[in-house]
C-alpha cells in the first residue's frame, strides 16, 4: 500500500473520529439540558424526592428538605431510610416488605408515620423505585408526600357519615314514638280531668303523665341534633350524647 493511500485512510479514520467527537459532545450536552430540566422539575415539586445509593441517603429536593425540617446537606446525607421514622423498629417491620417488592421490579407504595427533624411526625405517602432489583438499595428513587390532610378529610367524612346515621335513626324513633305519645298525652289529660279519682290515684297518674312528657321532651331533643357527641356509659362504652348533639349543652 502507497504512502498516499495510508494518509488517505488515516484522515478517513480521523473524520470518522471526529464524527464521533461531534455526536458524544452533542450526547453530553442533550443529556446536561435533560438533567437540569429534571432537577428543576424536581426542585419545583411539592412532593419531596430523595435519591438513594448503596443504602444512602445522597439527594434531597428542595420540597423533601422542607417536608422533614433539614437545614442543610448533612442532616440527611449518608442517613438510611429507616432515619426517616420515629423508631428504627417501625422501618423493621416494613423493610422485608420494602425489598421483597423492589426485587419483583415492583414500586413499593405504603402510607406510614415519618419523623421530622424536630421530633414532630406526620402520616405520609411512601413511593420507591429502584433501577437494579437485584440490589434494590445501590440506586432507588424515595418520594414522600404529606396526606394528614387526606385523613384529617377522611375522619370528617366519617364523622358527617356517623351524624347521617345518627339523624336518621332519630328521625325514625320520633315518627315512631310520636303518634302513641300525643294519644297517650291525651286520654291522660282527659280521665284526669273528666273522672273524680281518689287522691292518691290522681297522684300516681300524674307521676306517669310527667315520665310521657320527658319522653316528649326526649324526641324533641332527638329532633333537634345537628352534630355527633358521645359520652362514656358503662364498661367502656359510648353512647350519644342527646343534650350536647342537640345542641342544648355546649
Amino acid at each position: 500500500m502507497t504512502a498516499d493511500a495510508n494518509l488517505k485512510k488515516l484522515q478517513l479514520r480521523i473524520e470518522e473520529l471526529e464524527d464521533i467527537c461531534d455526536q458524544c459532545l452533542k450526547s453530553e450536552q442533550m443529556l446536561r439540558r435533560s438533567n437540569q430540566t429534571i432537577k428543576s422539575i424536581l426542585a419545583h415539586s411539592a412532593i419531596g424526592f430523595g435519591l438513594v445509593e448503596n443504602q444512602a441517603f445522597v439527594e434531597f429536593n428542595e420540597a423533601m428538605r422542607k417536608l422533614f425540617g433539614f437545614s442543610r446537606r448533612g442532616d440527611y446525607e449518608g442517613k438510611r431510610l429507616s432515619a426517616l421514622y420515629p423508631a428504627t423498629g417501625d422501618y423493621a417491620r416494613v423493610a422485608d416488605g420494602i425489598e421483597t417488592t423492589l426485587r419483583a421490579g415492583e414500586v413499593v407504595q405504603l402510607d406510614t408515620t415519618f419523623r421530622r427533624k424536630d421530633g414532630s411526625t406526620f402520616l405520609g405517602h411512601l413511593k420507591i423505585s429502584t433501577l437494579d432489583p437485584a440490589n434494590p438499595m445501590r440506586r432507588a428513587v424515595v418520594s414522600v408526600s404529606d396526606i394528614s390532610w387526606r385523613k384529617a378529610m377522611e375522619a370528617e367524612l366519617m364523622e358527617k357519615e356517623k351524624l347521617q346515621g345518627v339523624i336518621e335513626m332519630a328521625g325514625a324513633i320520633c315518627h315512631e314514638l310520636n303518634q302513641p305519645i300525643q294519644v297517650a298525652t291525651f286520654e291522660f289529660s282527659q280521665v284526669l280531668e273528666e273522672l273524680d279519682l281518689a287522691p292518691k290515684v290522681r297522684a300516681d297518674l300524674t307521676k306517669i303523665k310527667r315520665q310521657i312528657d320527658k319522653i316528649a321532651s326526649i324526641t324533641g331533643k332527638l329532633m333537634r341534633i345537628t352534630r355527633y357527641e358521645t359520652r362514656e356509659y358503662i364498661e367502656g362504652k359510648k353512647i350519644i350524647d342527646i343534650d350536647r348533639a342537640s345542641g342544648l349543652l355546649p
